[in-house]
């Protein structure tokens, strides 16, 4: 097994979502996909309002399991019909950050993938992001952790976005 090398700034290494008292919310615009399991998840959900909200919103697609439906935003803004009115997620609250759909639990994390390395990112289109790297002197600097297992890295990489997804927090 070859060795991996993960390079990311402080940045990444620090960030956390600041939630509901953030200048923006990343609940809009997208195109949100959602595998098999999780619109089973969300249709079949103990939780009415995660219910209701997944039969009116939820279109059905089943190209593969991976792209199985996707959210419209029916809001005039194109917010995310889960947002509620403190601009948090109700799936997050409800259910929990293992719920949330890839595109939710990544955003703003980006990782990039090259033989041996892993360079871990996050996006300038959150405010927070922005934020820390205009006001931390530190925000650049590099940290680099060796691994035996890609797999393990980017597993621990999205387990970790879906404890701080940004608008999720």
């Amino acid at each position: 097994m070859k060795e991996i090398t993960v390079t990311e700034p402080a940045f990444v290494t620090h960030f956390s979502c600041s939630g509901s008292a953030c200048s923006d919310h990343c609940c809009k615009g997208w195109k949100i996909t959602l595998d098999k399991t999780t619109v089973k998840k969300y249709l079949a959900s103990k939780d009415a309002t995660i219910r209701t909200i997944a039969q009116d919103n939820i279109i059905l697609l089943k190209k593969n399991n991976s792209h199985w439906g996707e959210i419209k935003l029916p809001s005039a803004l194109g917010n995310c019909p889960y947002l509620d009115e403190d601009r948090l997620c109700r799936v997050q609250k409800t259910l929990g950050a293992k719920a949330l759909s890839h595109t939710c639990s990544s955003f703003p994390r980006a990782h990039h993938t090259y033989k041996n390395e892993v360079r871990n990112s996050l996006s300038l289109a959150c405010p927070e992001v922005t934020s820390r790297i205009l006001n931390d002197p530190d925000a650049m600097a590099l940290g680099e952790k060796k691994s035996f297992s890609r797999h393990s890295i980017l597993r621990r990489y999205f387990q970790r976005s879906k404890s701080y997804s940004i608008c999720f927090a």
